[in-house]
């Protein structure tokens, strides 16, 4: 594989978006194929905010389960890559955005600042949306489900669910940078379901440059150069 890395001096503006793909050598599982959390029982049910509040119970033992996996991972290769690279931007005119559709928080603990796009998994929040509480870090490992410290009422992980709307700040922000870019990475990702979908076309359509790295082919044809192969091993070297 002839892998030519870029230079971040050479665009204005770069948008990197990551998926599950990336966190697999940290040991956390993909959403999908062999492995997958789609392939858990009932996984459907439990991730549909659609059945919240009976859901919560059992929506709680899997992200109590996913901070306890999380937190015994650590970021690898590729997430430390991204992060090298953003520091090197920082001596440049060029900006860049790196969303992620994980909640497993390795892309802070790698030193990037970063736009999570369906929540964190190590927040919390109020399901009664008329409390105060704000949002809070929060990597405790619940047995049962846990309650508001100011109302008093259910606590529930602040990610995005099936049935769920995105925030508006922060989808408003990413669909801003995939219109203004001329640099589209997505990395771990099929680049298939929305948003994802959304911005590599957004940003294709507006002459940005589109690459994708995954370990099979994306199918989408908004890409116009794919990377195939695992991202610990390709993001060194593309990222330089």
């Amino acid at each position: 594989m002839n892998i030519q890395p870029f230079h971040p001096e050479n665009y204005r503006s770069i948008f990197i978006l990551t998926g599950a793909g990336i966190s697999v050598a940290s040991g956390l599982p993909p959403y999908r194929g062999p492995g997958g959390l789609w392939e858990q029982a009932d996984i459907a049910r439990m991730v549909d905010g659609a059945n919240l509040p009976e859901s919560l119970p059992d929506l709680w033992r899997l992200y109590s389960a996913r901070r306890r996996a999380a937190l015994d991972a650590q970021p690898n290769v590729a997430h430390h890559a991204i992060a090298t690279f953003q520091r090197r931007m920082f001596s440049t005119p060029a900006k860049a955005l790196l969303a992620t559709q994980n909640v497993d928080h390795l892309h802070t603990r790698a030193g990037s600042v970063v736009l999570e796009l369906h929540g964190s998994a190590f927040r919390s929040r109020c399901l009664d949306i008329w409390c105060s509480q704000p949002s809070f870090y929060d990597e405790a490992i619940y047995e049962n489900v846990p309650h508001c410290p100011t109302c008093g009422g259910f606590l529930r992980p602040d990610v995005v669910l099936f049935n769920e709307n995105l925030s508006e700040r922060i989808l408003e922000t990413a669909l801003n940078v995939a219109h203004s870019c001329d640099l589209f990475l997505a990395i771990g990702t099929s680049g298939v379901v929305w948003p994802a979908a959304a911005f590599v076309q957004i940003a294709v359509n507006s002459g940005a440059r589109t690459i994708n790295v995954n370990v099979e082919p994306s199918g989408n044809t908004a890409f116009q150069e794919e990377y195939i192969g695992a991202a610990q091993e390709i993001l060194p070297q593309l990222l330089g």
